[in-house]
């Protein structure tokens, strides 16, 4: 008793068992009952069964010594332990052939293994081969499964033909038969898990053709002690433990067959996401396993928004503090808006005193969205002392010199000084009226955002103390490297991957040319802002040299190409021809150009682009942008009638579209409705 004897036999049977006291007698004797023309041995694993199961195994192996071999454990060892006697049996097998059989199953023809083995010999490209078997239920088992299982249409199967499919053809393990010579040795990780049939399907025919016979020569038992009722009553356990095993799998082949397993665990998280509540325990034991195995960043695109799904369960908020001119209306536009959902997400308008209002619209009412962002947003930490707050820094000359550009060119700017009846004469400005922060552009205030103004609002009290902004910063950016900062964000916390449009970043004019004095004059008022910023750029290097350490490398390489390919389809320059992009790729170019257009005052060109968005059948998301802009175009020249016309169009299409909601606030201040556009404004606030 206890291992296999080394005589060799051409096929073992191997049975494995645990408290099958009303099976196992039918099974052994399925097997005895084998009529071939060579030796078989039969070998039996039991898993300290608690029943009277040991005491038939038992008075069998005494009966026939010579032809069965049995493996008792006195102490039970879980779940996993039969599958590790039963795979030890299969490693130890010295047969040409080895045919599986659960305790509670049983073969019902006598010629079984000889018919098997002679479609084998048959066959010697063929390391695997099945036939179907009958289903029969016991207990109280309800009848959900076909009355006979494993009936292919295909009589041989590939790796590549098996995998490529949203499910498997039907492998009944008492059907299955193994050809030993196939796979030399079992890998390690087969013994971690639950789906060892899976895992030896996938293993075997790596090494050549899975074979089917017509007959159907076996019964597989449905009753509430057996091992696959266990996985009926924790399906999530199941799902993830075959997510296991296609990522093991996966890794065996050196990622030979990724594109076809990839399908499978993106079906296998699907279940997960379908799910109306995600329990945290699995996801993560999910993420866990992700990270531990050696190249586990290739499903983390899959496996993130499973992660993201459970912290919209939990409620986690993160809170992104945006300084002006560091790509946070990028972060915040272009990223945000695509990867959370509108209710999940709310970007502080950027002026005052819309600004001041929302935030203290948030304090009071604490609603748990799950990204927050926009100036200012540091006002929040008491109203939410357990989010995590994340910025962008920028290095300080270039930061001014964008903000000077903006002031001087972008016509939003412009704008912004008439409304609040401003004379400032900006064809004279200069960088050092803002770096002296000696314009006025605020009754009662001066502009000092020239003057350290990362390092004064990050780290007040003490711009020196550069430990106190990041006990208070979950992870500081650098604006230049957006692209990492995203993926660092999911790596650390299943943000999406997603692609982008970077544009705002480099604004600044390629005619511009920066003189020394006026580079000496930013360097000067601003060295708080560059230790700051040598300081956040040395902590963000170290948290990107761990997260390549761990495997993510390669990821974060293919994310950049396709992050500069993204970039080049829909950036096109105003000499190249429109790129054809179908629905909202198509729709982000035509409003971004349309934009462009109508800061440049071409505004016919400005309103044809806008209609095309709203032709082109885009996502009520993209139609309702256009609209609004069509309203701002009209409103700006006074036609306020039709102003009005599509701006409502706009909320037909996206009723939280907040610079809509603006836009009519002020249309409705201008002509006197006052107390309408605070209750507009109060409703949006609120939520609807």
């Amino acid at each position: 008793m206890g291992g296999i004897n080394t005589q060799m036999s051409t096929v073992d049977v191997i049975i494995g068992t645990y408290n099958h006291e009303s099976f196992i007698a039918q099974a052994i004797e399925s097997a005895l009952m084998q009529e071939t023309i060579f030796d078989i041995k039969i070998h039996i694993a039991d898993d300290c069964s608690t029943d009277g199961t040991q005491e038939i195994i038992k008075a069998y192996f005494h009966k026939h010594p010579e032809k069965i071999n049995i493996v008792l454990d006195t102490i039970n060892r879980g779940l996993r332990s039969n599958d590790r006697k039963f795979l030890q049996l299969i490693r130890n097998s010295k047969a040409k052939y080895i045919a599986l059989l659960e305790g509670d199953d049983y073969w019902t023809d006598p010629y079984k293994l000889q018919k098997q083995v002679e479609f084998m010999e048959a066959h010697p490209d063929c390391v695997m081969s099945c036939h179907p078997v009958q289903v029969v239920y016991s207990d109280n088992r309800s009848k959900n499964w076909k009355s006979i299982y494993g009936k292919n249409d295909k009589e041989f199967y590939t790796i590549e033909e098996i995998l490529d499919g949203d499910s498997f053809p039907e492998i009944p393990t008492p059907g299955l038969m193994l050809r030993r010579s196939a796979l030399s040795s079992l890998p390690e990780w087969i013994g971690d898990v639950l789906r060892v049939d899976t895992a030896l399907h996938l293993l075997f025919t790596g090494e050549g053709k899975l074979g089917f016979l017509r007959e159907c020569m076996a019964v597989h038992r449905k009753h509430d002690h057996g091992v696959s009722r266990l996985f009926e009553i924790d399906a999530d356990y199941m799902q993830y433990d075959i997510l296991r095993v296609y990522m093991y799998v996966d890794q065996y082949y050196g990622y030979k067959y990724h594109h076809l397993l990839r399908r499978h665990i993106r079906n296998t998280i699907s279940y997960f996401l379908d799910k109306r509540e995600v329990n945290p325990e699995m996801v993560e034991d999910i993420t866990d396993f992700c990270r531990r195995l050696p190249q586990g960043w290739r499903y983390w695109d899959i496996v993130s928004p499973l992660a993201l799904k459970q912290k919209r369960q939990s409620r986690c908020t993160y809170i992104f503090n945006h300084i002006h001119k560091t790509a946070g209306t990028t972060f915040l536009l272009s990223y945000v808006a695509s990867a959370f959902d509108e209710k999940d997400r709310f970007v502080i308008p950027g002026t005052r005193p819309e600004n001041d209002r929302a935030i203290e619209g948030l304090k009071q009412h604490r609603k748990n969205y799950l990204i927050i962002g926009g100036h200012h947003a540091y006002k929040l930490r008491e109203s939410y002392p357990h989010a995590r707050f994340i910025t962008l820094v920028r290095e300080p000359v270039s930061r001014i010199v964008s903000l000077y550009l903006h002031m001087k060119f972008h016509p939003g700017f412009l704008d912004f000084l008439k409304k609040n009846n401003i004379d400032i004469n900006l064809e004279e400005l200069s960088i050092r009226q803002i770096v002296e922060g000696n314009i006025s552009v605020l009754p009662g205030t001066t502009l000092s955002q020239g003057r350290n103004f990362q390092s004064r609002l990050l780290c007040y009290p003490d711009p020196f103390n550069m430990d106190t902004l990041f006990n208070r910063y979950y992870l500081v950016g650098i604006s230049e490297r957006l692209d990492e900062f995203i993926f660092a964000l999911h790596v650390l916390d299943n943000f999406p991957l997603l692609l982008f449009n970077n544009r705002m970043v480099r604004k600044e004019r390629e005619n511009f040319q920066l003189t020394d004095e006026d580079r000496e004059l930013i360097i000067e008022y601003n060295q708080d802002d560059i230790l700051l910023y040598r300081e956040a750029k040395s902590r963000f290097d170290r948290i990107m040299e761990e997260i390549k350490g761990a495997g993510f490398g390669e990821l974060l390489d293919d994310y950049k190409e396709a992050i500069k390919g993204f970039q080049q389809l829909t950036g096109c320059d105003e000499n190249r021809s429109m790129p054809y992009m179908p629905g909202d790729g198509r729709a982000a170019v035509l409003l971004e150009r349309g934009e462009e257009a109508f800061a440049n005052g071409d505004i016919d060109r400005a309103i044809n682009m806008f209609t095309e968005v709203v032709e082109s059948n885009p996502s009520p998301l993209f139609a309702g942008a256009a609209y609004n802009n069509i309203g701002v175009v009209c409103y700006h020249m006074n036609r306020i009638g039709d102003a009005m016309h599509y701006f409502r169009k706009s909320l037909q299409m996206d009723q939280n579209n907040k610079n809509t909601i603006l836009n009519i606030c002020e249309i409705l201040n201008k002509l006197g409705k006052h107390e309408d556009a605070e209750r507009l404004y109060a409703s949006f606030l609120k939520g609807g």
